[in-house]
């Protein structure tokens, strides 16, 4: 028994061997196959495996998978009936022709595992070889979205001599063997078939497109919560500043803690992003960047209206074209009314007595007169302070007036501006 299976083994390799040999007898591996209909027809397909890296940072991704060939090679036919009815070999990769299929990506690698092809009676080429290719890829403004592009074809042949397809014809990657363990998965994929033409020649040069678009797993990890969220918190806190009567000390500390916290949470991003070594998006870069420069201005206006509301301004006028444009003006559009005035007269009706009819009075008369002179002198000393006590409380108003109105406009101008920006970035 043993001595008929070890002789069985022995004529059937022989066999492989005679048809190996019969094949490869003058076999010149450096030149293409011929094809008398056009060019050699090269099917190309990738099947990903794994996904080894995904670089936020450098924003590449590096996969492991298998290449997918196959072409028909005329001078590798043979009649199986005369080789024992055997319809296919394996040899060594670099023993044969093979197609020349590049990866064009600037900065991409493409590195192949050089393994045995499969060889078939009718001529036709299988090549599978391990793959592991890196390639730049594109990452959308939050950071969850990756799309990576490969593009291969013939180096060295253009479109008359080797004509590069779609191995399976359905313009999709292959997933069958992938292993799904990062936090990306893999969404969509997509092949692109495109033909480029130079000026120095008139043929045309193929090549494939492949797509892998990824999409971040767990959305902790998303840019809209970790990043975007606490930015966004601060920035609702600007308008909701000028709420807080400009009086108070409530109001210094507020702005002052307001100007912290947006410094805090810009270097917190930066410091987590760099850890993460994830790549600031210019979106979310410049969102960040105008948020400081709205809270930096609206510090500036807080401050500025905090000094007009000082000790010193409250007994001095307000400039006569400041008062019509803001307290006669745009304080009804952020309904705050008109500060009090005084209505005192500036002017009293004194009846002043000759000094001659006071001559011709009577002594008693004449005392009458001087304690009605007395009380008017008073009522005038009176009036006077009072006028002056009426116009330091105007001032005082108009003042306190003139810093609710731009207080309630700049709620409304800085909250709109919120509004803006931010809708420009979700959108």
């Amino acid at each position: 028994m043993y001595y008929i299976y070890i002789n069985v083994s022995v004529s059937y390799a022989s066999i492989l061997e005679r048809t190996a040999a019969t094949i490869l007898n003058g076999y010149i591996k450096e030149v293409r196959p011929h094809n008398p209909d056009g060019p050699v027809i090269v099917k190309v397909g990738l099947t990903v495996t794994q996904l080894l890296h995904v670089n936020e940072k450098s924003q590449t991704l590096r996969l492991d998978g298998r290449l997918l060939m196959n072409w028909h090679d005329s001078r590798l036919m043979w009649d199986s009936t005369q080789y024992n009815g055997t319809r296919s070999l394996r040899l060594p990769a670099e023993s044969l022709w093979q197609p020349d299929i590049t990866l064009y990506n600037s900065g991409g690698n493409m590195e192949l595992n050089n393994l045995r092809l499969t060889i078939f009676s009718n001529g036709m080429v299988s090549y599978s070889p391990k793959l592991i290719i890196e390639s730049p890829c594109t990452v959308d403004q939050w950071g969850s979205i990756m799309v990576c592009h490969f593009k291969m074809g013939s180096w060295a042949y253009d479109g008359y001599s080797l004509d590069i397809r779609d191995y399976y014809g359905k313009g999709v990657v292959s997933l069958d063997d992938y292993s799904d363990s990062t936090d990306w998965s893999i969404v969509n994929t997509t092949i692109r078939r495109n033909e480029k033409f130079y000026q120095c020649c008139s043929e045309p040069y193929p090549d494939l497109t492949f797509t892998v678009t990824l999409r971040r797993r767990e959305c902790s990890d998303c840019l809209i919560d970790l990043d975007v969220l606490p930015i966004v918190l601060v920035a609702i806190l600007v308008p909701i500043q000028f709420l807080i009567p400009v009086a108070t000390r409530e109001r210094a500390t507020f702005t002052g803690l307001l100007f912290v916290a947006g410094i805090l949470v810009h270097l917190s991003l930066q410091q987590s992003m760099a850890i993460a070594q994830r790549v600031w998006q210019t979106d979310i870069k410049t969102y960040y960047n105008s948020t400081l420069v709205l809270i930096v201005i609206s510090v500036v206006v807080s401050l500025f209206n905090i000094q007009l509301c000082s000790t010193d301004r409250k007994r001095s006028r307000i400039p006569a074209i400041v008062k019509k444009i803001f307290l006669s003006g745009l304080n009804y559009l952020v309904l705050v009314r008109s500060p009090w005035t005084s209505q005192l007269p500036e002017n009293l009706d004194v009846k002043v007595i000759p000094g001659d009819e006071l001559a011709t009075e009577n002594a008693s008369r004449l005392e009458r007169q001087v304690e009605h002179l007395i009380r008017l002198v008073q009522s005038l000393v009176s009036s006077d302070n009072g006028r002056q006590r009426d116009r330091d409380v105007g001032a005082r108003e108009e003042w306190r007036a003139l810093s609710l109105v731009i207080d309630r406009l700049s709620a409304i101008i800085f909250f709109i501006i919120f509004v803006l920006y931010t809708a420009d970035l979700m959108g």
